[in-house]
């Protein structure tokens, strides 16, 4: 699992470039409506609590509720293709690859 609380630590995805520009452009959008709503010191305070899944945290998923929000993000570069879920709850975002997907119950009707 990788935890991502501010800006700086999306270069921990830089492995996998198509996944940094998720995480990051989701990181960016939050950022700029928590200004919205609040301070910059709040903001500093507070830091995100985005967590990116594999395979090796699947005992985390079987702790999941139902989120408030899931999207689905399907890539495709040149012959690879990508996909995760962006799933979304009022104090953590999760990011997790569609082939994982099968295992929280939440997502088999989607």
């Amino acid at each position: 699992m990788i935890h991502i609380h501010q800006l700086d630590d999306t270069h921990l995805l830089t492995h996998h470039p198509e996944l940094c520009r998720e995480v990051t452009a989701y990181l960016l959008y939050c950022r700029h409506e928590l200004l919205k709503y609040s301070d910059a010191d709040e903001l500093e305070d507070q830091g995100f609590n985005f967590l990116v899944l594999s395979e090796d945290d699947v005992s985390v998923l079987s702790e999941l509720d139902t989120p408030e929000e899931i999207v689905r993000t399907d890539v495709h570069v040149c012959d690879e293709h990508f996909g995760y879920y962006r799933i979304i709850y009022t104090d953590a975002v999760y990011f997790l690859p569609v082939s994982l997907a099968h295992h929280l119950p939440f997502l088999t009707t989607v």
